[in-house]
């Protein structure tokens, strides 16, 4: 995951009881995208085009 992604994250991440929560990250666009684009990554210079990836993983 980026750095950008990475700082994004936390700057946004939260525990709650015991549990992540990553929910927060949805309202924010810039915070999502960084994610999703993270998450994304490091399986395009392989040209994998479907992978299931969770937030939560």
């Amino acid at each position: 995951m980026s750095t950008a992604a990475r700082i994004l994250t936390l700057e946004h991440f939260q525990w709650i009881d015991g549990h992540a929560d990553v929910w927060r990250i949805f309202p924010e666009p810039k915070a999502l995208v960084a994610v999703v684009r993270g998450l994304v990554e490091p399986f395009k210079k392989d040209g994998i085009t479907a992978a299931v990836r969770g937030i939560e993983s």
